[in-house]
């Protein structure tokens, strides 16, 4: 049915809204008596750039043979603003012009909340694509105009963490600008506490309140908070938090929010299922190790011609284990009470194990490992060890982890060991320069203890010695702040300078707040890492593309350096801090050339004609959905290659990754890759204790061209293990640790981290650092790799 027009007469100038009245409406000098109280809303304007993803939909309409929808075809008002039952039936959560159109109208017409909260960051309400409709749930959203004038959007709603958002495509479409408070600048910041929204419930004295609530521990987009209440005043109703849903207020999100809420309006406010499957067991004498004939299509598994059990319930166990961590005694017992309702008996669970096992060897894994957004090699890889270990006992001499090396394996004596990779050479200088960040309290130091406080009944004055005491704790503050500058000043000029603005002895005198960036700039400076875990080679490019314009307007150039992004967005020009920029490059491009041998390395495009092995994933304990393309290298100069690491300690360096993991009578468990998504490509068993070379391996055996990012809890430590080995493969992957695991790496720089990236980056908002600790499964089920203990499958 050809879609209707907005007007149905012929003539469109008897309607014609008169345009004229328009520029009277915006001019702000007006004889109208209420001028004052009238305020012009502004419409949404589509973006003059058309985004990648206009230029996608319109060749897309191209290759359909469509000319797209006409200017002058609308939605038909009779039937709503939204599309009508019949055509519904036809639409899909796919993001479409019309769905954004759509949304627009709700946006307009302020059924669908979107206000914005401060620097570049807004608060949206939920949306319900395939119905049209809000869902009452806020969420965060923040973009950011990058140097190629291209929009880097994030948001925090499921949607847009997963894949991609209406809100997102919203904003890449229509401009927002108009709504922005003050200077709209990327590096603005955002009110730690706004409240965005107020209204009273109807026919009630109560009025619901909502805030978005900065975290006290990061300013990540996640980390802010939505927070609530409903009530009559500050000191009753109800809170709630988005973050921390099981309490009524006790949390810091909530009380940061009563706190505003109370200077706002004082301490009181006068306004305001029958049974899943059946397990047919036979009294006969049932034919063991043997799986009788095939039932698929009726939906049941053949056992052993004695027992029959449905895909049903085999599969709600496979479900029940991989979402919610599931061991086979807890779903056997759930299940046999449910049967002793309905007065009939469940099999055992060692029964049921079996079952269960010889069901799940026959399913098809090999090719199913692949996340359908992330694609066959994804940029992003989560590894992380799981400790589903046996006996070493039941070692099979059939096991072939990637660590394996083969014959044809490529020899490298060219790699050798290359300690001193840190930007500052002088490992005094380092310490001293880590010890002087934190500051001390000048007012401490001058007070006195109890001891030599002054006596108030006898007037008795200090001694001279206590004097001295603490005049030598502020001299020696100082001393160690000169030294700094001194070991600073022959590295870069423009450091030192640096350093001794924030730290010198007119700031420390003042008693000058230091922001929070330039200490962790420093840390980075002085930490005992290599250099190329603050600048590898693809930041390196970064680095030397803005030094080539060095202007405050291309400073998103640098947004993949967090450490220098901040520093510089604190500064009111770039000119002064170019030599420290350039001082990097060249520390950075020489520790790099100096890795790299003149042989080059294992090539990116791997060699396509290596063959697998042709066991079994079963007996070889290695299964990934990525064919194996090369052959692990090794490396005859490098004594501890193919060592187990040993715990012991490293000086000023982490040793968290040295900690031993599991039992001696144990292997290593299993080392499984994940994409962000929570998709696993894959695993391989671990003969003995978890170690960089498993990780190294996989990646080096299966990996055309190297990820672009690698999330390990011992990042730390991978990523100089990965750089020494292959530094051509991996020069361009960023390696680092987790959120969760953050906390436990006290000695990293936080150029290890991804956390300080994500504060800064919004794109990295929706990555899932924890995929692989959600998916994980940590309790203890039979192994395939075993020879002795199988399931009588085998």
């Amino acid at each position: 049915m050809a879609p209707k027009r907005r007007l149905l007469n012929d003539d469109p100038e008897e309607f014609e809204y008169p345009a004229a009245l328009v520029p009277s409406v915006k001019d702000m000098v007006w004889d109208s008596p209420t001028k004052a109280a009238k305020q012009y809303q502004r419409p949404f304007e589509r973006r003059t750039k058309p985004t990648r993803r206009e230029h996608k939909a319109s060749e897309g309409r191209m290759e359909n043979g469509m000319n797209g929808q006409p200017d002058d075809i609308i939605v038909n008002f009779e039937s709503g603003p939204f599309p009508s039952a019949e055509s519904a039936q036809t639409t899909s959560t796919e993001i479409t012009d019309l769905k954004i159109d759509q949304y627009l109208e709700a946006v307009e017409a302020c059924t669908a909340g979107l206000f914005h909260l401060g620097g570049l960051i807004f608060v949206v309400e939920g949306w319900d694509i395939s119905r049209g409709q809000s869902t009452g749930t806020w969420y965060h959203l923040q973009y950011l105009r990058v140097h190629n004038d291209e929009l880097c959007v994030a948001c925090t709603c499921p949607q847009g963490l997963q894949d991609n958002c209406i809100h997102r495509e919203f904003l890449k479409v229509y401009s927002v600008e108009h709504l922005l408070t003050g200077e709209g600048r990327n590096d603005a910041e955002c009110p730690p506490v706004v409240m965005f929204q107020r209204q009273q419930v109807l026919s009630m004295p109560d009025f619901i309140s909502t805030f978005s609530v900065k975290s006290l521990s990061s300013s990540a987009l996640k980390g802010r908070a939505i927070v609530t209440h409903t009530g009559s005043s500050v000191s009753t109703g109800i809170w709630r938090c988005s973050k921390d849903s099981g309490t009524n207020g006790a949390c810091p999100h909530v009380a940061s929010a009563r706190k505003a809420l109370q200077d706002l309006i004082g301490t009181n406010n006068d306004e305001v299922e029958a049974n899943l499957s059946d397990g047919i067991s036979s009294k006969s004498l049932a034919r063991r190790q043997f799986i009788g004939p095939d039932l698929r299509e009726y939906g049941l598994f053949n056992y052993n011609n004695t027992i029959l059990v449905s895909h049903e319930l085999l599969d709600e166990y496979t479900m029940s284990f991989v979402s919610s961590k599931t061991p086979f005694t807890a779903f056997v017992s759930v299940l046999s009470h449910r049967y002793t309702v309905s007065g009939a008996t469940f099999m055992g669970e060692d029964l049921f194990r079996s079952i269960w096992f010889s069901y799940a060897s026959l399913q098809a894994l090999e090719n199913d490992f692949r996340c359908t957004r992330c694609g066959p090699y994804p940029e992003a890889v989560i590894w992380d060890g799981i400790t589903l270990a046996f006996g070493r006992k039941h070692l099979s001499s059939t096991l072939s982890p990637p660590t394996q090396i083969s014959p044809h394996s490529r020899i490298c004596p060219q790699i050798k060991n290359h300690p001193k990779q840190q930007l500052i050479s002088d490992v005094r200088l380092r310490r001293q320069l880590r010890e002087v960040l934190n500051v001390p309290n000048l007012d401490l130091l001058l007070s006195s203890d109890d001891a030599d406080a002054d006596d108030e009944e006898t007037g008795e004055q200090i001694d001279e010695v206590a004097r001295e005491r603490r005049a030598r704790r502020v001299r020696d503050h100082l001393d160690k702040v000169q030294s700094v500058y001194t070991g600073l000043s022959a590295e870069c000029g423009a450091l030192a300078s640096l350093f001794l603005d924030a730290y010198g002895a007119v700031a420390f005198s003042s008693r000058r707040p230091i922001p929070v960036s330039y200490r962790s700039f420093f840390l980075q400076i002085a930490a005992e890492e290599s250099i190329l875990q603050m600048i590898n080679g693809a930041l390196l490019n970064d680095l030397l593309s803005f030094l080539s314009h060095p202007q405050k307007s291309e400073l998103t150039r640098i947004i993949s350096i967090p450490a220098l992004y901040n520093v510089l967005a604190s500064q009111p020009l770039v000119e002064p801090l170019v030599p420290l920029l350039q001082w990097l490059a060249n520390e950075a491009s020489a520790t790099l050339q100096s890795l790299i041998t003149k042989d080059g390395g294992i090539e990116s495009a791997g060699n396509s004609e290596i063959s697998e092995m042709g066991l079994d994933w079963k007996m070889s304990g290695c299964l990934y959905s990525l064919p194996q393309i090369r052959y692990r290298p090794k490396y005859p100069h490098l004594k501890t290659d193919q060592k187990k690491d040993v715990s012991t300690r490293r000086g000023d360096r982490c040793g968290k990754y040295y900690t031993q993991y599991g039992e001696r009578r144990l292997t290593g468990g299993i080392m499984v890759a994940w994409c962000t998504h929570s998709i696993c490509y894959g695993f391989h068993c671990i003969p003995e204790s978890e170690g960089r070379n498993d990780v190294f391996s996989a990646m080096v055996t299966r990996w055309p061209v190297a990820p672009k990012r690698v999330i390990y809890d011992f990042a730390c430590a991978l990523g100089p293990y990965c750089m020494l080995r292959e530094p051509q493969f991996f020069k361009n992957t960023f390696f680092c640790i987790d959120h969760f695991h953050a906390t436990g790496h006290t000695k990293c720089s936080p150029a290890a981290f991804l956390s300080e990236y994500a504060n800064v980056d919004p794109s990295l908002v929706s990555l899932n650092s924890s995929a692989g600790e959600c998916a994980t499964p940590d309790v203890e089920v039979e192994s395939y790799f075993q020879i002795d203990q199988r399931p009588p499958l085998c």
